[in-house]
């Protein structure tokens, strides 16, 4: 019997063509709008910038572990990043949309990237933070936590009632998915990623660790590059 890829294989592969039309479209505008002296040099002096004001090590604090937490990528990988985030974030939502991808087919093979839930569920637009979260652990028990992951950072509908069409939506077991979100079987372990969070240090989503440093907030591509040429 053939080998079937595996879920990491499919997502890179979607991940490669996404990029090369964004290659493709980048060249073109290129062409119209050359990069000149001044602008390489400032990007210099922003990533001396970043350097200084978002690298922080992270002494005295208790790192965060990979545990049995979803991967895209190899563990073997030089680099690890470990992201703390909010389904109902949107600035979680913007780096999963408009850079993540980019990150892992720019660093494939040698960068790992980890998610764990930080649900801000206190703060009253991320009351469904959670339940999503657990949602999509219950996702992952049919072997499907990243397209569940994808959906729920395309969409606003984050209820209950949502994440179980969404899970439909996948042609996940709809009864299974039902009664495990239903039960809270993914209640505690949860928490147990919003605990250890707080113990690094986590006040924000996204928060990112790499290699054992950190950097908050929203970043583009390039916080990424100046933190991992660092590393290498």
């Amino acid at each position: 019997m053939g080998s079937r890829k595996s879920k990491h294989e499919l997502r890179m592969e979607r991940l490669k063509e996404k990029n090369l039309r964004k290659e493709k479209e980048a060249a073109i505008k290129d062409k119209a709008n050359k990069v000149d002296n001044f602008r390489n040099i400032s990007m210099i002096a922003l990533s001396v910038l970043i350097i200084g004001m978002f690298i922080i090590s992270n002494s005295g604090a208790v790192l965060p572990t990979v545990g049995d937490d979803a991967v895209i990528g190899s563990l073997d990988a030089p680099i690890t990043i470990i992201a703390y985030g909010d389904f109902q974030c949107p600035y979680t939502r913007s780096f999963v949309r408009d850079t993540l991808d980019d990150l892992m087919v720019k660093y494939e093979g040698e960068v790992s990237f980890v998610y764990k839930d930080y649900p801000k569920t206190a703060e009253k637009n991320h009351v469904y933070a959670q339940k999503a979260a657990e949602a999509a652990e219950c996702a992952d028990d049919q072997g499907k936590y990243w397209e569940y992951f994808d959906i729920m950072f395309e969409t606003n509908y984050l209820d209950v009632t949502s994440l179980k069409n969404h899970a439909e939506s996948l042609g996940l077991d709809r009864d299974a998915f039902d009664s495990c979100l239903d039960s809270g079987k993914y209640r505690k372990e949860v928490f147990e990623d919003y605990k250890e969070g707080k113990k690094a240090g986590v006040t924000v989503t996204p928060t990112f660790f790499i290699n054992g440093y950190k950097l908050e907030g929203l970043h583009k591509l390039s916080s990424f590059d100046t933190v991992i040429s660092e590393l290498q």
